[in-house]
């Protein structure tokens, strides 16, 4: 009895830290992540509406700062757009807080490498369906 306590324990403290360990890797040696591929999509049920997707590689950078700070960078050469905030973890979610927008995302992760994805479903005043789709690579510096 005593050992299946202890083995609880041990299991709850695992993924009790496994939030923190995400965290901490965000973070950790520098923070700076490679945008490897940044894709993004729009489609429409609107017969009358073109969808859109673009995929781009190398597209930027973001760093992320222990105490929940963030900065993005995407964009290349001369076209680059900046953003900074802040940043928290929930279970599989990655949360970005900047200019008082917060976007929630999608995460997987494996060693050195972050997916991050979200979706966003709306529709238009004639009740058609859109899809906003966007996915970040990310690869460690």
């Amino acid at each position: 009895m005593i050992k299946q306590l202890l083995f609880l324990f041990a299991i709850f403290l695992m993924l009790g830290c496994k939030k923190e360990r995400i965290e901490m890797n965000l973070y950790d040696k520098g923070g700076e992540w490679n945008i490897k591929e940044y894709y993004v999509s729009a489609r429409s049920e609107n017969p009358n509406v073109d969808s859109y997707f673009e995929k781009m590689y190398d597209f930027g950078k973001m760093t992320f700062q222990n105490g929940g700070q963030f900065r993005m960078e995407l964009g290349q050469d001369e076209e680059v757009t900046f953003y900074v905030g802040s940043f928290h973890v929930e279970k599989s979610k990655l949360i970005l807080t900047s200019n008082a927008i917060s976007e929630e995302f999608k995460m997987t992760w494996t060693k050195n490498n972050v997916h991050l994805s979200r979706e966003i479903i709306d529709y238009d005043g004639s009740g058609y369906k859109y899809v906003f789709r966007v996915e970040y690579k990310l690869k460690k510096y």
